[in-house]
């Protein structure tokens, strides 16, 4: 039961790698059109669900937009105008980001070295 397991985490983290990369290319189609990025340096959360203000300026880019495999608790995509690539800490610096937690704790095989995680299970992708 543990294969299965470490399986389905396994493929919910591949998922995760897929719809960041989908929110990210929106993110920059938006900055493309409106000559910047979204503005959130508290972060906001992407999920159908929340219809933030973040979800409606990304809707015309991304008409579906990508949920957590799990999407409960700290399992959502986020989006952080305020994110600090040096130290990894949220909402205290100038880059743009989109960050989720893996379940595997496989996060650095896909994190670049050019923007810290918030901590070791944290998958980053810097926008700017």
């Amino acid at each position: 039961m543990i294969g299965v397991q470490a399986a389905i985490k396994n493929g919910h983290d591949k998922v995760r790698v897929s719809d960041v990369a989908m929110i990210r290319a929106a993110v920059r189609l938006y900055a493309e059109d409106n000559g910047d990025y979204p503005n959130y340096p508290s972060g906001a959360y992407i999920a159908e669900n929340n219809g933030n203000t973040l979800v409606q300026a990304l809707r015309p880019y991304l008409p579906s937009i990508p949920s957590d495999p799990i999407n409960v608790g700290a399992h959502n995509y986020r989006y952080d105008s305020g994110y600090n690539c040096s130290t990894g800490d949220i909402n205290s610096g100038s880059n743009i980001v989109i960050y989720v937690p893996f379940e595997t704790g496989a996060a650095s095989n896909y994190n670049t070295s050019d923007c810290t995680p918030p901590d070791v299970d944290t998958y980053v992708v810097r926008i700017r």
